[in-house]
């Protein structure tokens, strides 16, 4: 699971990468950036449109439903009443799969905030719209080698101790940004940390997506994964807020950046409390015996 996240996390950032540099070739064929603008965005749509079209009606299979709508409710009333009895027996027997939902959500928030803070970053460094492109392309190219990174990681340790390093090199990144960028003297340092950041992007979506899925039940990945999306967007408000109040408070742009740190030391700590990864095998485990042990109780009762 570790290699197919890995290799879709590539296949991703390199769609993004072949659009990134398409866009650069608009802005070097046409000068005005309002047109500019009005190009990418046509790209994009076709972009988009072209390949989602194609997966819908090509690369979709038809399946079965899983579960079937209980009598006297509704497809909302049972998705509801399903997603309450799941949120009673993990907050009971399972708790630490909320704990990771809380470590995502806080991670997640600081990481996709970083995008915004990096083009804040560049007007600050002083930088050119080519230079901004080049920081740009730098993280995404990093990105492939940070990937197949946490394929070596995830089979040295496991994909929970993985995660947990990559938000740590984060960290560790944006704390020594915060304090070597102090103006655009030190401009041409960025592209060192861009590189590390490049590599921290790459090797997150893989050992998170995996560390999730060895801890769900089979059966009910569509229900969790729900919640997973919820959660990867639920703070991502929160750092862009903060760190706009103190870009406006006039704090310089550098110590405004380093706020993201908070939630990266959240992040660690929820999944520091989730335990070792050998427990959430066994949880995972025994969940999967208890809910054959409910369904073969129910189909009795029903007979």
């Amino acid at each position: 699971m570790g290699r197919y996240n890995a290799s879709f996390n590539i296949l991703q950032y390199a769609s993004m990468l072949l659009q990134l540099l398409i866009c650069a070739g608009i802005s070097f064929a046409v000068q005005d950036s309002v047109q500019v603008a009005r190009y990418s965005q046509i790209l994009l749509t076709v972009w988009t449109a072209g390949f989602m079209g194609y997966s819908w009606l090509y690369l979709f299979e038809h399946r079965e439903a899983g579960n079937q709508i209980p009598e006297g409710k509704s497809l909302v009333t049972a998705g509801f009443c399903r997603i309450w009895e799941t949120f009673c027996i993990v907050w009971s027997d399972h708790i630490h799969v909320l704990w990771f939902y809380m470590s995502i959500a806080f991670s997640d928030g600081a990481i996709i905030t970083f995008q915004s803070i990096v083009i804040a970053l560049t007007n600050f460094l002083g930088m050119s719209a080519t230079e901004l492109a080049l920081v740009q392309l730098i993280v995404l190219v990093s990105s492939f080698p940070g990937s197949k990174l946490s394929i070596v990681m995830m089979d040295k340790f496991n994909p929970k101790r993985t995660q947990e390093m990559v938000i740590a090199l984060w960290f560790v990144n944006t704390v020594a940004a915060s304090i070597v960028l102090t103006g655009p003297s030190m401009k041409n340092y960025s592209y060192i940390f861009c590189v590390f950041w490049g590599l921290a992007f790459g090797a997150t979506y893989p050992s998170m997506r995996t560390t999730f899925t060895k801890m769900i039940p089979e059966g009910q990945e569509a229900e969790f994964m729900g919640s997973y999306t919820f959660s990867t967007s639920a703070l991502t408000w929160a750092p862009n807020l903060i760190f706009s109040v103190m870009n406006e408070s006039n704090i310089p742009l550098n110590y405004a950046m380093m706020s993201m740190n908070i939630f990266l030391v959240i992040a660690i700590i929820f999944l520091r409390i989730m335990g070792p990864f050998e427990n959430l095998i066994d949880h995972k485990r025994k969940w999967a015996e208890s809910s054959s042990r409910s369904l073969l109780t129910t189909n009795h009762n029903l007979k």
